[in-house]
């Protein structure tokens, strides 16, 4: 019975995998089906507080590091997520994404 209470971190890891590792070289609509089965077990998970703390906490890493292998993934589980919990919620997460793609853009300019 433990691990239904990390079932929210082990979403987490495995989606942290696939948007480093396992979309690579893997087509548009394989990954949009892949997205589908995220979001459709975020949606049975009790503890979608601790998934999305998690998910931040590694999308952080993915962006600091240069590992994200699609930017397009990850605004389509930004997008979903947000139809499943909110703007308020999803807001800060999706201001990351914003934040780096500014800085980029005055770095370039600079």
């Amino acid at each position: 019975m433990n691990d239904f209470k990390d079932s929210p971190r082990y979403l987490s890891t495995y989606i942290d995998n696939e948007l480093t590792k396992g979309f690579k070289g893997v087509d548009d609509a394989t990954i949009e089906a892949k997205i589908s089965l995220f979001i459709s077990v975020f949606t049975c998970l009790h503890s979608r507080d601790i998934f999305l703390k998690d998910y931040q906490s590694r999308l952080k890493t993915r962006l600091l590091h240069g590992t994200l292998l699609s930017k397009s993934a990850e605004n389509n589980i930004l997008a979903k997520l947000k139809t499943e919990c909110g703007i308020n919620i999803v807001g800060n997460i999706y201001r990351m994404l914003v934040d780096i793609d500014e800085s980029r853009t005055h770095l370039e300019n600079f």
